[in-house]
């Protein structure tokens, strides 16, 4: 069968993320955190989005699975 299934997850669970991204055939990432804006401004999502990223880099690496992010 052909098809992608999603997993949703927390981004503040980073072991979530990883499992998840190592049980996947690849990860696109669509989701940023803007509810950190008001207590921490777009240096707060920045800092969170970037230890997202780590999480998937290091699940992800040598796998040859891709990673697909977009953000705002």
């Amino acid at each position: 069968m052909l098809g992608a299934k999603v997993r949703r997850g927390d981004l503040r669970d980073l072991d979530g993320l990883k499992e998840a991204a190592g049980d996947s055939d690849g990860v696109i990432h669509v989701a940023p955190r803007p509810d950190l804006l008001p207590s921490g401004g777009i240096d707060a999502v920045a800092a969170a989005q970037l230890a997202v990223m780590l999480a998937y880099g290091e699940a992800l690496a040598g796998t040859g699975k891709p990673l697909v992010a977009a953000g705002a």
